[in-house]
């Protein structure tokens, strides 16, 4: 027999997982940065090797001065420097790259919580405002009026607050040009209709 995965478990679970993938590229991004150092050293020798370079005359009485007493050629290592330097650049290029992604992805889950919390708190103070429940004689009126104009001054103002908090999240996230941004203005126009509909 099946279990039944309880959607919201599920999210938490991609959320806590994404946020650890960002913490581990985090690492490994720095890993990457650690070994900036090196690549410049290895510079600085190709630099100097270069400059010790020395002329050659060749048979047909041309004189090349890029040779080294190891043979190799100033050419060689300034054509494998140039690969290492490259490699190096699309590496620091992709890290920065994902590390994008992963943010991106994070402040999707979290953007989708606070909306999941969000319309449950609006839900819930939907069926407290279409409750029936009209007293049963004068005072009892009074009361429930009062309660209800309490109820809705303050669902007003702390709801407004919190529309407004994650409708700025939303389109902070779209301005930046976040790879979900349709998704993202979909989930607002949902939670802006819903908080339309409690009003």
């Amino acid at each position: 027999q099946q279990q039944s995965v309880d959607p919201k478990s599920k999210t938490v679970k991609d959320e806590l997982n994404a946020q650890n993938q960002l913490k581990k590229h985090l690492q490994l991004e720095g890993e990457v940065e650690d070994h900036a150092e090196q690549i410049r050293q290895l510079g600085e020798i190709s630099r100097q090797l270069c400059s010790e370079a020395y002329e050659t005359q060749h048979p047909d009485g041309s004189i090349t001065h890029n040779q080294l007493i190891s043979g190799h050629t100033t050419d060689a290592i300034v054509k494998r420097q140039m690969q290492i330097d490259k490699l190096y650049a699309s590496l620091k290029d992709l890290a920065q790259e994902r590390r994008q992604r992963l943010e991106e992805t994070v402040k999707l889950f979290m953007l989708h919580r606070d909306i999941d919390d969000l319309e449950q708190w609006i839900a819930d103070k939907s069926a407290v405002a279409s409750s029936n429940e009209l007293g049963s004689d004068f005072e009892q009126v009074v009361l429930l009026k009062e309660r209800f104009a309490q109820f809705a001054q303050d669902t007003k103002q702390i709801g407004q607050e919190r529309v407004n908090h994650v409708t700025y999240v939303a389109n902070a996230l779209i301005d930046s040009g976040h790879a979900d941004s349709a998704l993202i203005a979909q989930w607002n126009e949902q939670l802006n209709s819903a908080w339309e509909d409690l009003l």
